[in-house]
């Protein structure tokens, strides 16, 4: 036997979870353990319930049911309610190429690297619950996650960064400005913009920035310029 369970939050009287059980006892649906730290975040803050509401000796009918549900009430990411990591069917076997988009991701180095799938490059970077950051990063709502960058295509990884007010740091024609830094051991390293360089030397932008405009010689003994530095 197996089922399908929903979780409801009591201030808002809505689904925010979708999962399945196969104990008789229906243990699964009241375990507090193995939650993501989205779900933790809601039953902080609220009462929950939680109501078993399909049951079939099929497992694969039950995998089917908890993904047609989250496909209803949709995540987060999407527009939806639910804080599942995941488009059902046990784990991560709902999450194909088929169901969710690759996406490209720009790492700390300025490597690029291409994932199948969000929940594989959540995964690449060190955890599943990065995967809801992941998404809002490639809409261009969030500007990193574990020092990444994401973007559905290789173009999106170098869009302007936006501030937490929403507005926009650099302006250059919807694309960040490349800028060079030279290390104090000599290396020279490029960087999509002053925000990239200050967190790859654990400084400030503004440090950065007075460095390209010459009102400083350098900050943690690094030069920066628009041009490449020999």
């Amino acid at each position: 036997m197996a089922y399908v369970y929903k979780h409801t939050r009591l201030d808002k009287n809505e689904i925010f979870y979708i999962g399945i059980g196969c104990d008789k006892y229906f243990f699964r649906p009241k375990d507090k353990k193995r939650r993501n730290i989205y779900w933790q975040n809601i039953v902080n803050i609220t009462d929950w319930t939680y109501e078993v509401i399909f049951i079939d000796d099929d497992v694969d009918i039950v995998k089917e049911k908890e993904i047609e549900l989250i496909k209803l009430y949709g995540i987060t990411t999407d527009g939806g309610t639910l804080c599942n990591m995941t488009l059902g069917g046990e784990g991560t076997l709902g999450l194909s190429p088929k169901n969710i988009k690759k996406c490209f991701g720009l790492s700390p180095t300025g490597e690029i690297k291409e994932f199948s799938s969000l929940m594989e490059a959540a995964r690449f970077i060190g955890s599943e619950t990065f995967a809801p950051n992941i998404c809002h990063i490639c809409k261009g709502k969030h500007n990193f996650c574990k020092g990444w960058r994401f973007g559905y295509t290789e173009k999106d990884l170098y869009k302007t960064i936006i501030s937490t007010r929403g507005k926009i740091k650099n302006k250059s024609n919807g694309l960040s400005v490349i800028i060079w830094g030279k290390s104090p051991s000599g290396e020279i390293k490029k960087f999509e913009n002053a925000y990239r360089a200050a967190e790859y030397i654990n400084g400030h932008h503004t440090l950065v920035r007075k460095v390209l405009k010459g009102k400083s010689l350098h900050t943690k003994h690094w030069i920066f310029s628009y041009s490449e530095i020999i």
